[in-house]
């Protein structure tokens, strides 16, 4: 499949979710990332920092979903 074929095949609202989606990776990279670091290496606190706050953020997005909102939900929603 063509780049650029496959680059426009995506909608505006697709990109919307994209960041959405990746936020419980990111917890999961965080935590890991957490779990490996010696306690004395300086970074420790910068990574706990950012994994409280992404674990904030995908609270928040559980809250708000719905348990049945899926993308195709979102796509009948959108068009």
């Amino acid at each position: 499949m063509d780049f650029l074929q496959f680059s426009f095949s995506y909608r505006l609202h697709e990109f919307y979710l994209s960041p959405i989606l990746r936020v419980g990776t990111y917890v999961r990279l965080l935590s890991w990332m957490k779990a490996n670091t010696p306690h004395d290496n300086p970074d420790r606190e910068d990574i706990t920092l950012a994994l409280n706050t992404f674990k904030q953020v995908d609270t928040v997005i559980r809250q708000v979903r719905t348990p049945a909102c899926t993308l195709s939900d979102v796509k009948k929603l959108c068009f």
